[in-house]
Formats: C-alpha cells, sequence, structure tokens
C-alpha cells in the first residue's frame, strides 16, 4: 500500500513539475510539448479562442515581400498558405497619410542624432496599414539594387543563391509580373538634360534592372504602374495584386488572406537540437473581436516592415535579454542585434534657378505622374574616386519643371545614416509605439560626398544657365549666389540644415554568418534559435541597396521562398 502511495505521489510530482517547468513566462510560453501546452497558452492569453484553424505556412504582414512569399509557397498545391494582414484592404490611390493605411510612426527629436550644431529632427515613418503594405502607398520607382549589392548579401550571410548571378532570375520574374511604365522619351528638355549628363561624364543605361550597374550611369525614370493608352491614366501595382490577386483570380484555393486580424503572441515550445519551434500564432481581429489560434506545421515568415518587425520580435521575447526583462517579458532568445542598426537614407532638396523668359511662358511641360519626371543619377562618376563599385555613393534627382530646375540629392547604400539607429520597445504592452532612433553620418568622409553631389548639382544648373534655358538674373530659393561665389562653409551649412529622411528604413534584424552574435538572422533568414521562424522583408537586409529598396525586396523574397521550398520538400 505504502508503495501505490509513493508511486502516486512520484507521478503527481512529475506531472506538476513537468507544467511548471514547461512555462517561460513570457505570457504564458510553454515550451514543452505536452497535452497541456495549448491549455497553458491560452490561459495566460485571455482564454480559449473562438476559432482554431490549420495551416502549413503563415505568413504576417501583406506588403512587398510577404505577399511575393505567400504566393510563391501555395504554388505547390499541397501547401496550404494563410496570409495576415492587420490593415485594411487597398484602394488605387490611398492617401499616404491617411490613418487608415498608415500606421503613422513617428521619431523621436530627442534621440535623433544630427549633424553637430544643427537643431534635432523629427519625421513620420510611412509604414503601409494595408494590403499590399508600403508598396500601396509609396511613390512606386523602380530600381533593382546593383550588381555589388547582390554579392554583399551573399557574402555577408555565407548563401551563395543570393549573389548576383542567382538573383538575376528573381529579377526576370518581377519584370514579368509588373507593367513597368516609362516616361515617354520624346518631352520637353528630355535631350537637353541628357546631353548635360554626357558632359560630366555620365553614360545613360536604359536597363539598370537587367544589367546591375548604378554608379557613374543615369535613367529615365520607371515606374510600378500600368498605363491605360485609352483614358491616358494609369493604376498603381503592388506585389500583392501582381502575386496574390492573381493567384486567387486563377483559382488558387490553397491561399487564404485575411485582413483586419492583430498578431497577439507567439505559441513557442520545444523543438529539436536544442532549439525552440513556433507551434502557433494568436490572432484578434479589430473590428468584431474574436480570436483565431493558427497552427502552423511547418513554418511562419514575418513581413512586417523594419519597425514593426523589430517591435514584434522583442514582445515576443527575442531581443536583448537584460532589457526584455528589465521592462517586464521573459527571454526566449538572447538576441541583442533585434532593433539594432536601423538605417535609412536621407535627402536633400535642391532648388535652382527658375526658367528663362525665353522658356516661361512658351513651353508645355508634361504632366507629372509621382516624384519627377526626369532622371535619376547615379554618382559619382566613374572617373571620380575610380572604384570598381557598382552601387552610387548618391542619387542626383533631377528635373527642369514649370518651376525651374529641381536637383534633389539622396544617399544611396545606407550612406547617410550609420549604425547607430534603433527600434527599441520601452513597454511590454503591444498597443505602446516602439522608441525609433536614426542617426546621421557626421563623418567627415560622408559629408564630403554630399558636398561634391551638391556641387555637381550647382554645375548642372550652370550648364543650363549657359544654354539660355534657365534665368541667367534669378537666382533660385537654394543658394541665392552665382556658381563659384559661394564657399565651401556655405554649401555645408545648407546640408546639414536643409536634410530630411528619405522613408527607406532597414537592416534592423539583419541576416548575417551563423557566427555573427549581432545577425539575429542565419543566412536563409531563420531567427537563430528557432527552426521555424523567418523573416523576410525590409528589416533582413544585411545591407541597405543602391536606390529604394523595393524592388531588391521583392526579388529577396522570391529567393527565400525557394530556399523554404527546397528545405520542406
Amino acid at each position: 500500500m505504502r508503495f501505490k502511495i509513493r508511486i502516486i505521489f512520484f507521478l503527481v510530482f512529475v506531472f506538476f513539475n513537468n507544467l511548471i517547468s514547461g512555462v517561460d513566462n513570457i505570457s504564458g510560453v510553454n515550451l514543452d510539448y505536452d497535452k497541456d501546452s495549448d491549455r497553458i497558452f491560452f490561459y495566460s492569453n485571455g482564454g480559449q479562442p473562438d476559432e482554431v484553424l490549420y495551416y502549413d505556412y503563415v505568413i504576417l504582414g501583406a506588403g512587398s515581400a510577404g505577399s511575393v512569399v505567400a504566393s510563391k509557397l501555395a504554388d505547390d498545391p499541397n501547401n496550404t498558405v494563410l496570409l495576415v494582414e492587420e490593415g485594411v484592404w487597398d484602394t488605387i490611390f490611398p492617401n499616404i497619410w491617411d490613418t487608415n493605411t498608415n500606421w503613422n510612426l513617428n521619431t523621436n527629436p530627442a534621440i535623433i542624432q544630427t549633424y553637430p550644431n544643427s537643431s534635432n529632427k523629427s519625421m513620420d515613418y510611412m509604414v503601409g496599414k494595408v494590403i499590399g503594405g508600403t508598396n500601396s502607398i509609396n511613390s512606386m520607382i523602380v530600381m533593382g539594387g546593383s550588381h555589388e549589392n547582390y554579392e554583399d548579401w551573399s557574402n555577408t550571410t555565407e548563401n551563395p543563391l543570393l549573389n548576383w548571378e542567382n538573383s538575376k532570375s528573381a529579377l526576370e520574374d518581377i519584370m514579368v509580373r509588373f507593367d513597368f511604365y516609362r516616361l515617354p522619351q520624346k518631352r520637353e528638355f528630355f535631350m537637353e538634360i541628357k546631353d548635360a549628363l554626357k558632359t560630366i561624364g555620365y553614360s545613360f543605361n536604359p536597363y539598370p534592372l537587367r544589367n546591375g550597374v548604378h554608379r557613374g550611369s543615369f535613367s529615365d525614370r520607371m515606374y510600378m504602374m500600368k498605363y491605360d493608352y485609352v483614358t491616358n491614366t494609369t493604376k498603381r501595382q503592388t506585389s500583392f495584386g501582381q502575386y496574390v490577386r492573381k493567384d486567387k483570380q486563377l483559382g488558387k484555393k490553397n491561399l487564404d488572406i485575411m485582413t483586419g486580424e492583430k498578431a497577439i503572441k507567439h505559441h513557442f515550445v520545444k523543438g529539436k537540437k536544442n532549439t525552440i519551434r513556433v507551434k502557433g500564432v494568436l490572432l484578434s481581429n479589430i473590428g468584431v473581436k474574436r480570436t483565431r489560434y493558427i497552427n502552423i506545421a511547418r513554418e511562419i515568415v514575418l513581413s512586417m516592415g523594419a519597425i514593426k518587425t523589430s517591435q514584434w520580435l522583442q514582445l515576443n521575447g527575442i531581443g536583448n535579454r537584460d532589457h526584455l526583462e528589465s521592462i517586464g517579458i521573459k527571454s526566449v532568445i538572447d538576441s541583442p542585434g533585434v532593433g539594432v542598426g536601423l538605417k535609412d537614407e536621407i535627402l536633400i532638396p535642391y532648388k535652382g534657378r527658375p526658367l528663362s523668359d525665353q522658356y516661361k511662358n512658351n513651353v508645355d511641360l508634361p504632366k507629372r505622374v509621382s516624384y519627377y519626371d526626369g532622371f535619376q543619377v547615379n554618382g559619382p562618376t566613374i572617373g571620380k574616386n575610380f572604384t570598381h563599385s557598382t552601387s552610387s555613393d548618391y542619387i542626383l534627382n533631377l528635373d527642369i519643371n514649370k518651376n525651374g530646375f529641381i536637383c534633389d540629392i539622396q544617399s544611396s547604400s545606407g550612406l547617410g545614416t550609420n549604425d547607430k539607429g534603433f527600434v527599441k520597445i520601452i513597454s511590454n504592452d503591444h498597443t505602446k509605439a516602439p522608441e525609433i532612433s536614426i542617426n546621421i553620418d557626421d563623418s567627415q568622409e560622408k559629408l564630403d560626398i554630399f558636398l561634391d553631389a551638391l556641387k555637381e548639382c550647382r554645375s548642372l544648373e550652370q550648364y543650363f544657365v549657359d544654354i539660355g534655358i534657365l534665368s541667367h538674373t534669378i537666382y533660385g530659393p537654394s543658394i541665392p549666389v552665382d556658381v563659384g561665389n559661394e564657399s565651401t562653409t556655405d554649401l555645408i551649412d545648407y546640408i546639414k540644415k536643409e536634410f530630411q529622411f528619405l522613408n527607406y528604413p532597414c537592416c534592423s534584424v539583419k541576416s548575417g554568418a551563423k557566427n555573427n552574435p549581432f545577425a539575429p538572422l542565419d543566412g536563409k533568414f531563420k531567427v537563430k534559435g528557432v527552426s521555424n521562424l523567418r523573416v523576410v522583408d525590409a528589416s533582413s537586409l544585411p545591407k541597405p541597396t543602391s536606390g529604394p529598396p523595393n524592388v531588391p525586396i521583392i526579388a529577396l523574397a522570391t529567393q527565400v521562398s525557394q530556399m523554404i521550398l527546397n528545405e520542406n520538400d
């Protein structure tokens, strides 16, 4: 009898010991495979969900990357795929600052490092809260990244699948999917601008998406839009529209879409080889207050962007252990690189002289489509500070419009900001916005790059004065002195005063080599220590791109999707 009592006591002890040790209280996260796993998770996160669903793959975020990943994974009819978006359904022309389609994440001017002796600046990050993500509200400019970008990504991650040669097929796929629209070649000042750029050493590159060459070249504008020649109108195109929506139109039944669904918590359990895995994810519908628990048979992919993905990982216990535990979040994976290294590009607007009297009232300038209708000039020229790099240091957005000369300068390849930016949650409350910091790179080396770019703008402006297109008697508003009469100090002061951030945040959850402790992701974009959690979006970029990142991110999503399919074949 006493032996039986001991056995019963022992079994009770083992049961409760397992029950207690199986809970890592990030918010009731169960790290054991046992029959009570779901019950404990639900109890710790608001109770039994209204609905339990099962999918092979779940993608959080229906933006540029997430839409592509969902579509590619669903190409295999044996896979069940769920694409989840917290935002609303897209519209043809959403308002960029509409709170229904934009997260309106604000950076705190107190923690933005600007140039010394310059005033602090803040900005509202334009992050798409809509099907299609930021791709639904951006300026639609097409640049595919440089040959060097892809080689750098491949070397940094130790993954040859990301190199230029292997990425060209992904870029070709994008060109098939989208109706890229180029502005008409025969328009006012087009030839004059081309001649001016050739005069100072630039070559015209009509196919940068195919050859990956940026530095020392210029191209006319190309946009992610379809032009209707009958109605003379254009329509925005997004990766959601060109991949997922077309999939549904073709009757792809293994791909489901949920909108208005807020992800609440990952459900972690013990995996193989001392790792953990995501067993499921809890969702809450914003409108009807209905909860869903999604069981994940294979993988979950985060594609929420450079800000929201960093925030989500930290809220789920993946980040700097000391910081997370200081705000009441139990660490699941100590990953100090999560949220660290946030970068952006900067823009220095420049408005020059107005049109001369000869052209002011006698030229019918073309209708603007978006951004500028001139050229993107990838500086510097090959002969200046010669390098074998194909990436640009800066981009001149060059145009002559009804108001005169425009030459807005933007940094490229991340040269405008340093690696000290961050996204850091300040509370375990998921409704509170994170702290966001962007740090300007105030080194003399980087300042000299923008100084050269500004001088190049001024030189081009003078060219158009000399050939009679621009006024020789009226100055432009930006720097109202003759070219050559301005001091270097004047130009530097102008740069420091006028710069603004471009809204290309990236690199806050970097992928990198397996042994790099500050790269939260491995070379196949898996979160280190979690067997079935990947990140594919701007946050996961190992390094910034040469030019806008949208197309390179779509190409990256194409490549990573193939990695996922190969691993789970």
